[in-house]
């Protein structure tokens, strides 16, 4: 079902899923904004993020499935579809169903006919407000409940990103070695054809009686905006492609943690970058310093 796009009026819930895109249930009524709180088992209370996809319909239709059995082969699912009547709307911007504390029992009981032995719950899920550390709070409850074993999910998401995001650096890291050194040539090739294709205008700054000083400044001025340009470019684009992966591996993973960029990678291009423009500056005084613009092959 992960893989069906569902109609802008159908939601579906899902343990699997993350609270933000999946449909969930609560008996919080403490934020109702109007209507009352349902009565009956087939009355429930619609979230204003329902509201605002399915409109005032006083309606719904639920289905769900209530059995599953194997028959030869083959695998049979018994669906079953429900009417239930929206009574209010509880303020929330997720797709939540509000209903009494067992409507989750009740309903599936009465009127889809679902066994009461496989309603009966053996897990269950906590949301923990922003600000609990999930790993700390399944330890306080493994201590007072030793005989329930309590499990913090985003761990395991948390491991499997932190594992995917080590591959993805390494490859970049190997990638930028191989960038560093490759622009560090060239930066040294641009260097020299500073100075072979401003040999001209070099003799003619000589004859007119400026330093070689003077002459390597300008030299150099040009070689320093060629690579300063060519750092800020290559650390925006570092940058951007730490955001692009970020964002492909929380959205394969369901992750909402924060993006934290990591500064290494650019400071290093940055130190490697300055590094060449030193060594560069170097070659281009030395090529300067040794330049005879008076030669005669430079005559002609």
């Amino acid at each position: 079902m992960s893989d069906v796009k569902l109609p802008s009026t159908v939601v579906m819930g899902s343990v699997m899923k993350p609270r933000n895109t999946a449909l969930t249930f609560s008996s919080d009524f403490s934020n109702l904004l109007e209507g009352r709180v349902p009565e009956k088992t087939n009355e429930v209370c619609i979230s204003s993020g329902l509201k605002a996809k399915f409109g005032n319909n006083e309606k719904l239709f639920c289905a769900g499935m209530v059995e599953s059995s194997i028959s030869g082969d083959y695998l049979e699912r018994d669906y079953r579809q429900g009417e239930l009547k929206v009574v209010g709307v509880v303020e929330n911007d997720l797709d939540v169903l509000y209903g009494n504390e067992y409507w989750c029992v009740d309903y599936w009981r009465d009127y889809f006919g679902m066994s009461s032995f496989l309603l009966a719950p053996a897990k269950a899920v906590f949301r923990l407000k922003k600000g609990y550390d999930g790993e700390e709070v399944t330890k306080k409850l493994g201590a007072q409940y030793p005989a329930y074993r309590f499990v913090d999910p985003s761990k395991a998401v948390k491991e499997s990103v932190s594992s995917v995001i080590s591959y993805v650096k390494l490859a970049l890291e190997i990638a930028s070695v191989a960038t560093l050194v490759t622009a560090g040539f060239l930066l040294l090739v641009v260097a020299l054809l500073t100075g072979l294709e401003n040999k001209h205008e070099g003799k003619l700054l000589h004859t007119l009686g400026i330093k070689r000083e003077e002459i390597f400044e300008s030299y150099g001025a040009s070689l320093l905006i060629v690579t300063l340009y060519s750092i800020v470019a290559a650390v925006i684009s570092l940058f951007t492609l730490e955001v692009a992966v970020d964002s492909v591996i929380k959205e394969s993973f369901s992750s909402s943690a924060p993006f934290r960029p990591d500064f290494f990678p650019p400071l290093v291009m940055v130190a490697l970058g300055l590094f060449g423009l030193v060594v560069a500056l170097l070659f281009i005084r030395f090529w300067v310093k040794r330049r005879n613009f008076l030669s005669e092959e430079e005559k002609t």
